[in-house]
């Protein structure tokens, strides 16, 4: 609904990435807010409202697996969300939580459907996830007439 509203607002343009994760993460103010999420734009990437619903969905459910098993779930741990800008647009998310150990949780529900088939294919793209003993790695590539830079 915050997504929406932002759209509303903007009267239904492309609206900037980093305007979209904070709109998209507020149920997630507090890490945030805390300095443990931190966004880096370095291309001024747009978003369509086709890419921003659904790129909220896989946020959400990054930013929602972060609570209940990874970085967010402890009182170190930290997000560094970034994009990239090539060939194609990759959007990296990457948890960082060294005193855990590995994510013990790893089956695949729906979320995982969103993050690895649904989303990417949505968006023409791909995805990879990957855990490690220190955190998390996602990244999600998309097909640049998805997104594109700010003029």
């Amino acid at each position: 609904a915050s997504v929406q509203s932002l759209f509303a607002a903007n009267h239904y343009r492309a609206i900037g990435f980093t305007e979209l994760v904070r709109s998209a993460l507020m149920p997630f103010s507090a890490a945030m807010d805390g300095g443990r999420i931190e966004t880096i734009d370095e291309h001024g990437l747009i978003v369509s409202e086709r890419g921003a619903f659904l790129l909220t969905l896989v946020l959400n459910e990054l930013a929602t697996n972060a609570v209940k098993h990874g970085a967010l779930s402890t009182g170190s741990g930290t997000v560094r969300l970034r994009t990239r800008r090539d060939s194609a647009i990759t959007i990296d998310w990457h948890e960082e939580f060294p005193n855990q150990g590995a994510v013990a949780d790893s089956r695949l529900g729906f979320g995982s459907r969103i993050l690895q088939d649904i989303a990417p294919r949505g968006l023409q793209g791909t995805a990879t996830f990957e855990l490690l003993p220190t955190g998390l790695a996602y990244s999600l590539t998309v097909d640049p007439h998805i997104f594109g830079a700010a003029a």
